[in-house]
């Protein structure tokens, strides 16, 4: 059966009507995939709005298709009203869609403003670089310092403690965050840091040393400097810097015992160079009391070689011992052979202190055979021969000759002969023996030099005088002739 040309061409037509209805009508189901893959669509609304109306168009394709073939022209004039109204209506519900579309920027000003968020993101990233390594640095060094560092809130409450706190308190850091600083200083020093926290709230520093209360309940000696926080005119937290004193304290300790060390071996020292310097000014005190007596006696006994009696002798005798002694009074004795006893030879002074004959038992020098007295324990037992005063002192010193008792010099004066110093006495009582040796020697020789004079003048067998009298007397006749 053949097909006319006017057949052939509205199949064509109607074919043509087909493909472009499913195509427009496929347009719906790629939207509505899409949506669903891609999340991130601009203006979904307006795609499903544009997708409904890409549809309704390829549904009135469809329909007009299906009424040529129908040959039902009223059909699809209908059709074609009905879809000159749905595309009013979408056009209608487009326009605001459209408007916000339009105002979208364009792909140049997209890449300008995308290129200007990638400098900024950049920039952020840079900064929060610098942010991070400056936190790591911050971490770091609060981490490592030698001194203890911890942040307070406003009521003293711990929110921050880096290691070195820790390990100086015994605590750890989970234990200190939330504990107050009152608890970690002792009652008596508490009142201080209520007094601190409020300064905080004024805005001012505060620095000092304090004790804080270790875990083991130990006291540990720091310094404690604390400073506010301000954020926005306000105090945010309290920084506080704790510096531990215990090596200080102990170091100091340590010098205050090394400097009273060094006082007492100071003072040990100075009181050596005291000791020996009095003990160099007594040797020098002595040595010069010594020389002085020694010249002294050098002096009487060149005095005594020119004496020619006894008298003088004791005249001289006297007058040294006055010089050497401080005797303001005194008596020579000599020994009377014939009676056994010892008699006042001369005096000086008050003659009454003193008997003016005594026996060898009224004297304790005599009895002793040296110095009396020669301690301080003999000052209250005297001689017989005495009669002194309560303020008055004696000295009795026997006088030898040839191993014999040939004298005893008594001496008085208002202080004592014997003093609580060793050495002084000593030398004093040398002095004294010398003195009375040399009375006595010098005594003794006079007396052999009279008995040798009367033996060369008389005979020894008859006792009258010889031819040496008679030419001394005629001499002495003639000068007086």
């Amino acid at each position: 059966m053949a097909i006319s040309g006017d057949s052939a061409l509205l199949l064509a037509t109607v074919g043509i009507e087909l493909v472009a209805a499913v195509a427009m009508m496929g347009v719906p189901v790629a939207i509505a995939i899409l949506s669903r893959t891609r999340r991130d669509l601009p203006e979904p609304r307006l795609l499903w709005l544009l997708g409904l109306f890409v549809g309704l168009v390829g549904a009135t394709y469809f329909l007009d298709a299906l009424g040529q073939l129908a040959s039902q022209p009223i059909l699809s004039r209908w059709i074609k009203l009905g879809t000159m109204i749905t595309s009013l209506a979408t056009l209608v519900l487009i326009s605001p869609a459209a408007r916000r579309l339009l105002a979208l920027p364009s792909r140049r000003e997209l890449e300008q403003a995308n290129r200007e968020l990638a400098a900024q993101f950049e920039r952020a990233q840079r900064a929060n670089e610098v942010v991070a390594l400056s936190e790591a640095r911050y971490r770091l060094l609060v981490d490592t310092a030698s001194e203890g560092i911890w942040i307070l809130d406003r009521i003293g409450r711990i929110t921050f403690a880096n290691p070195r706190i820790c390990e100086m308190l015994g605590y750890s850091a989970e234990h200190l965050k939330g504990m107050t600083l009152l608890e970690l200083v002792p009652e008596a020093d508490r009142p201080a840091i209520v007094d601190a926290l409020q300064r905080h709230r004024g805005g001012l520093s505060v620095r000092g040393a304090r004790q804080l209360v270790k875990a083991s309940g130990a006291l540990l000696p720091v310094h404690m400097s604390t400073s506010p926080l301000m954020d926005k005119g306000e105090v945010a937290s309290i920084l506080g810097v704790v510096t531990d004193l215990s090596e200080q304290m102990q170091a100091h300790e340590e010098l205050q015992g090394l400097a009273a060390e060094l006082e007492d071996r100071v003072a040990q020292r100075t009181q050596a160079y005291r000791e020996t310097a009095a003990q160099l000014a007594a040797t020098l005190e002595i040595s010069r009391f010594r020389s002085r007596n020694y010249g002294m006696l050098q002096e009487m006994a060149d005095m005594l070689q020119s004496c020619a009696t006894p008298d003088e002798v004791a005249q001289v005798a006297g007058e040294y011992a006055l010089k050497l002694f401080d005797a303001d009074a005194g008596t020579i004795y000599t020994l009377d052979p014939d009676t056994g006893a010892f008699t006042a030879l001369h005096h000086w002074g008050a003659a009454s202190e003193s008997a003016a004959e005594i026996g060898i038992d009224d004297c304790w020098g005599l009895r002793q055979n040296k110095s009396y007295p020669n301690t301080v324990n003999q000052f209250n037992l005297r001689c017989n021969h005495l009669r002194l005063g309560p303020q008055r002192h004696t000295l009795c010193l026997p006088m030898y000759a040839h191993g014999q008792a040939s004298g005893v010099i008594n001496l008085r004066r208002s202080t004592p002969f014997v003093t609580p110093d060793i050495e002084t006495s000593a030398e004093s009582d040398k002095i004294a023996s010398m003195f009375a040796a040399n009375t006595a020697q010098f005594l003794s020789n006079l007396a052999l030099r009279r008995s040798l004079e009367q033996q060369s003048l008389r005979d020894p067998l008859t006792n009258l005088f010889n031819r040496r009298y008679f030419n001394e007397q005629i001499a002495i006749e003639f000068e007086r002739a």
